[in-house]
């Protein structure tokens, strides 16, 4: 008499551990159970030995392994069939017939039980709760990509998940990403934002506002400009104070011209490329002569003290890839793909270093 033991598997998702639930499904069965008696044995788990009283003997004692290369789901009968005849030789360590099969009785369910699922993929996971468009964007890879969107549409949200696509998905290697803001709060969120999706490895990126980052280019390689790596950096009030110090020695009278008015024509002339050589020819006015002549001073002193103020940051690193294609070539091959958030408050000299860090590859995200 052939034995045939039906094994039906259900998830318990509150558990760790799957349960197992067996139903005896010939007749003939239970008959063979209640002359086995205390000798039915039944293990928790996938693969757990089977054994019915002194007639079969199903796992390690007959040699057997029940689960191994057999895939067991939900819905999946795992059958088991042996004949009296061979359970002499099962006590004897021979091999037990197992012959798995597909209930006809038991459709596939779908999905299947938890502790089966297979594992959500990395991408999965990354674009989890992005409506289309945000993931269209999300899984450009190659090339310029501008994102249109409006306050408070979750931009920053598709940068930074982007960022962990492409390092996580595409196997671009962090040291090869830039990221570029404008506040030093924002670098510190979006850098917040990466660590949770990515880790440690957010520590290679390169990822900061534009100044900070063109102070590292700067302190690197600004030896074509004649800076050097121990080059000060002036904030607002040493940079009023130097303004000052120029009006006198050229004899411009701070009463008529206030040192924080020239020092507000200085940064808009900057902001727009224009350094204090080629002020020049950009006088329209006696006022434009005046900040032309404090400008070309005030630039000699912060010269002359290895010094630069917040805006010379950008305007001497568009300068030194400018003057040194060497060095630009360096930058550009190095980041594969730059990022930028706020794009839209971007300035002149700003919309230029970011052309040029992103000549070599074209692959630009604004």
């Amino acid at each position: 008499m052939v034995v045939t033991v039906l094994v039906s598997i259900t998830a318990d998702t509150r558990k760790d551990a799957c349960s197992l639930r067996f139903s005896i499904a010939d007749s003939r069965m239970k008959e063979a159970v209640g002359r086995a008696g205390s000798g039915v044995a039944v293990g928790n788990g996938v693969g757990a030995a089977v054994g019915i009283g002194a007639g079969v003997d199903v796992g390690a004692g007959a040699g057997v392994v029940v689960g191994t290369g057999v895939a067991v789901g939900s819905g999946v009968a795992l059958g088991i069939s042996a004949s009296h005849e061979a359970n002499s030789k099962a006590r004897a360590a021979k091999t037990t017939s197992v012959t798995p099969f597909i209930s006809p009785t038991l459709p596939h369910p779908s999905p299947r039980p938890h502790c089966y699922n297979q594992p959500v993929t990395i991408a999965e996971k990354l674009l989890e709760g992005l409506n289309p468009p945000q993931r269209e964007a999300v899984e450009t890879i190659d090339g310029p990509l501008l994102i249109l969107a409006g306050p408070g549409s979750g931009k920053t949200r598709v940068i930074t998940h982007r960022i962990a696509y492409l390092m996580q998905v595409v196997g671009v290697y962090p040291s090869r990403i830039m990221a570029v803001t404008f506040t030093n709060k924002a670098s510190r969120e979006m850098r917040e934002r990466v660590f949770d999706l990515v880790g440690q490895e957010t520590e290679r990126l390169t990822m900061g506002t534009f100044h900070s980052i063109c102070v590292r280019i700067l302190r690197m390689d600004g030896e074509p400009i004649g800076l050097d790596r121990n080059l000060v950096i002036y904030d607002e009030d040493d940079k009023n104070s130097i303004i000052k110090e120029a009006m006198q020695d050229i004899n411009v009278d701070t009463r008529n011209f206030p040192p924080r008015s020239i020092s507000s024509a200085i940064s808009a002339n900057k902001s727009q490329m224009i350094d204090a050589e080629s002020h020049r020819l950009h006088v329209h006015s006696y006022y434009d002569e005046v900040v032309g002549r404090v400008f070309q001073r005030y630039q000699a002193i912060l010269e002359g003290n290895n010094g630069v103020d917040f805006d010379d940051l950008l305007l001497k690193a568009v300068q030194l890839f400018d003057r040194s294609p060497d060095t630009l070539e360096k930058y550009a091959n190095r980041y594969r793909y730059l990022l930028v958030d706020e794009f839209q408050d971007t300035n002149i000299v700003q919309y230029r270093l970011a052309r040029q860090l992103a000549s070599q590859h074209g692959n630009i995200c604004v």
